[in-house]
């Protein structure tokens, strides 16, 4: 049979009740038994929809009436089974996690496009550690001066040395801070009454020790070290007469160093030949006042530069010399430290800022006296400066201070001895804002860049027990042993050698810039979770009821708002929180 579907529509528009929808069954009959049901849900569709806005759909049983939802609100399932809802608008999307996350834990994008939690590095304060006093053999060693240097190959392990004799140890740090000691071995050159001395590990071979003893002995001794025991490779002069005995050693060219001469006014450039003996490969008039120390360092980094300290007529003075193909050296232009205008210059301490980088400015720290007042032997001003490598190299400084008259907790910074040459400064590794000083107390001064600002609290004022002053020994030595953000406190005579800890902040990876969301579910790494962005999310506790919430520093979600934490939502209450990311 032929059905005519013109016919069949015109019927059905003829018999359809226009007000009640209604129709007479014949008239569906010709759509077969499909049309039954249809007669029976529209004969009822006023009695279950029975206000603007409402929704039909089937529950349990048949057609049922959903009643409008709020504004703004979503129709959302409840899966298979179960009646669809009115709810917030809520964004969800789903990502692959990077980590292993629990439920309601803020998630960050990462550089994969995988979602990662949020981590947080443990903080250090700055505390004092167990300490070990010196062996008998390094005591009484008053008035001369020392210097300590770490082994760059093994920051856990250091040398001490101190005293008219040139007396040399080496220590070793526990993992709990105690020390143990080898035996002090006197070099082969000593300095003599009043003596200077530098101490240098060798950065490109491992375990060997340099030590330049200056004013009347005038020589290199070299060391081989395993542990704490020295064996002596060798010995030789490198002058003869008065001088102040500054070394420093290339950082990447093996036997290639540097030492500076007072007497002559001199900086020389040399290279190793034997456990005995050297070469001079070019010597260089610096420009100083010959009544003065100076100091002469090669850049850390890289060696292709030396700066250089000194004191002149018109003030204290700054430059880098560039180390050329041929082997001589090219002195930059000078730059004027401080504002006193004398050419008095000795020099008590000097550093390199851990971690530096000379392309965009290598940071360092000078204690000397006559940068910001009337020349003194005893005199200890603080500066700090940067250089850095590009062109024919340059040099900035801060802003010197007189950390001589600093008082801090009523003590008052002792100023150092004339002949004073000492290990008293280091730099945080951990950031660019602090560096500890160390006279007859230690403090932590704050920078800002190269600026400076005194210290307001002690770090540390005895050692072993005993207060740090001229009358037990000499000074504080200070150094740094390495990324762990641990320093060595060393103090000569009656003293000991303690650790000490710079201070840390905890370090977060939280960034306003990656938070994608909340994820919704506990999931392990390489899960597929969803990660809500809007609408409401329960499950918290201790919420704030109608404050605005922020993820922290740890991850934890607070009403505490600081310039670290990220906005996340309004708590509606104390488990649920309206999400806004």
């Amino acid at each position: 049979m032929t059905i005519s579907t013109t016919t069949v529509e015109a019927s059905l528009q003829t018999a359809l009740d226009a007000t009640t929808g209604a129709t007479e069954a014949k008239e569906l009959l010709l759509l077969g038994k499909a049309a039954e049901s249809i007669t029976t849900v529209g004969s009822s569709l006023t009695s279950i929809l029975t206000t603007h806005g409402d929704v039909l759909y089937r529950n349990a049983t048949g057609p049922a009436r959903l009643a409008a939802g709020a504004s703004g609100q979503v129709l959302k399932s409840g899966g298979a089974g179960a009646n669809p809802v009115w709810g917030a608008a809520s964004g969800v999307d789903n990502f692959e996690l990077a980590g292993n996350m629990t439920a309601n834990q803020i998630a960050q994008i990462d550089s994969t496009g995988k979602i990662e939690p949020i981590t947080q590095s443990a903080a250090i304060t700055a505390s004092l550690m167990t300490n070990t006093p010196y062996p008998a053999g390094q005591s009484n060693q008053t008035g001369h001066a020392c210097h300590a240097a770490v082994d760059p190959s093994n920051t856990n392990r250091f040398a001490v040395v101190m005293g008219g004799d040139a007396r040399v140890i080496v220590g070793l740090v526990a993992a709990d801070g105690s020390v143990s000691w080898g035996s002090d071995l006197q070099a082969g050159y000593a300095a003599g009454a009043g003596g200077h001395h530098d101490l240098v590990w060798d950065p490109v071979n491992d375990g060997v020790l340099w030590h330049r003893a200056g004013y009347s002995g005038s020589g290199i001794t070299r060391w081989s070290v395993s542990g704490t025991t020295m064996t002596q490779l060798g010995t030789f002069s490198t002058s003869t007469g008065y001088n102040w005995g500054m070394l420093s050693l290339h950082p990447t060219v093996s036997g290639r160093f540097i030492i500076t001469n007072r007497a002559s006014n001199e900086i020389k450039y040399c290279n190793l030949d034997s456990n005995t003996s050297f070469t001079t490969l070019s010597t260089t008039a610096i420009g100083a006042d010959t009544a003065n120390s100076h100091i002469g360092e090669f850049f850390p980094d890289d060696g292709s530069k030396i700066l250089l300290l000194y004191g002149q007529n018109g003030g204290s003075k700054a430059r880098v010399a560039d180390v050329n193909a041929d082997n001589s050296l090219t002195l930059g232009t000078e730059v004027v430290m401080g504002d006193a205008g004398t050419s008095y210059f000795r020099a008590k301490g000097f550093a390199w800022e851990p971690n530096g980088d000379s392309t965009t400015g290598y940071r360092f720290g000078l204690l000397v006296n006559g940068l910001t007042g009337a020349s003194a032997h005893d005199r200890a001003d603080f500066i700090v400066g940067s250089v850095t490598s590009s062109g024919s190299g340059t040099v900035a400084v801060g802003t010197a201070f007189n950390w001589s008259e600093t008082t801090v907790g009523g003590n008052t910074a002792l100023s150092l001895e004339s002949l004073e040459y000492i290990s008293n400064i280091a730099f945080s590794p951990f950031n660019k804002t602090s560096v500890v000083i160390g006279t007859n107390f230690i403090g932590a001064c704050t920078l800002d860049g190269l600026e400076i600002t005194a210290p307001t609290t002690l770090v540390s004022k005895t050692i072993s027990g005993n207060g740090v002053s001229l009358a037990n020994g000499s000074y504080p030595m200070l150094v740094n042993l390495g990324a762990t953000g641990k320093y060595l406190s060393l103090m000569e005579g009656t003293g000991g050698a303690i650790l000490n800890q710079h201070a840390k902040a905890p370090v977060s990876s939280l960034s306003v810039d990656k938070v994608m969301g909340f994820v919704t579910a506990t999931g392990s790494t390489g899960d597929t979770k969803a990660v809500q962005y809007s609408g409401q999310l329960g499950g918290f506790s201790g919420l704030t009821i109608g404050a605005k919430h922020y993820v922290q520093q740890d991850a934890t979600v607070t009403s505490t708002k600081v310039a670290s934490s990220v906005f996340v939502g309004i708590a509606v209450n104390a488990t649920t929180i309206q999400v806004r990311i």
